[in-house]
């Protein structure tokens, strides 16, 4: 369901699907004819009411808006490395989600948060000739307190009902890179424990990448 929404909606070509998912290309491209076939052969007719009450559809728009937004961030075909338009339409469909009705409201204000605190260090993370600045030396003025602001909001409301998840971990870590009055006073120690029970709730070799970096 990721590969076929980040395909048909998001305008994902095979290259893009194969970064954001760590697949093969070929792996890519089976799992999108599988896809396509199993909708011209089995699906009679496809319910257009979108159930947010589904945990599991809404986990599904999660995870492709969450690699929207990586995307975005990250340009795979492109000399640009910054696409904002992307960006700022995965935060716009997060909020969207947002209603009484919809299921795992927590998990999506984590992964609002999440996004706000990383587009609020966009000003700092580009030289002009467009090359990556990396944090340590990243000028911290220029880092947006209203967006960070926001991601603090919207980090304290997925805090509400006390259930840890990937989203509230991950944004948690960016709060407190966010939060640190330089590179030097982050609390490492307290990144390095969260990283710890990231890895216990979902093994992942990128987490324990960035753990060790």
């Amino acid at each position: 369901q990721a590969i076929l929404t980040l395909n048909i909606l998001s305008g994902f070509g095979i290259q893009e699907i194969s970064s954001a998912l760590l697949m093969k290309k070929e792996a890519v491209k089976k799992a999108l004819m599988r896809a396509k076939k199993y909708l011209r052969d089995d699906v009679q007719k496809l319910d257009p009411l979108l159930e947010l009450d589904n945990v599991k559809r809404v986990q599904i728009i999660h995870t492709v808006l969450n690699l929207m937004f990586n995307e975005g961030y990250k340009l795979t075909k492109s000399k640009q490395l910054i696409n904002h338009d992307l960006c700022y339409e995965s935060m716009r469909i997060c909020k969207l989600l947002l209603t009484e009705k919809s299921a795992l409201k927590n998990e999506t204000q984590a992964l609002i948060a999440l996004q706000f605190f990383t587009v609020a260090r966009y000003p700092s993370r580009l030289k002009s000739h467009g090359s990556i600045v990396l944090q340590a030396d990243q000028d911290r003025s220029k880092w947006n307190p209203q967006l960070i602001k926001e991601g603090l909001y919207y980090l304290d409301e997925a805090k509400k009902p006390n259930i840890i998840h990937k989203y509230l971990i991950e944004a948690t870590i960016s709060s407190l890179h966010c939060s640190a009055e330089s590179f030097q006073e982050t609390p490492w120690a307290l990144i390095v424990q969260l990283y710890d029970k990231l890895l216990e709730l979902q093994p992942s070799p990128v987490t324990l990448l960035n753990k060790i970096v």
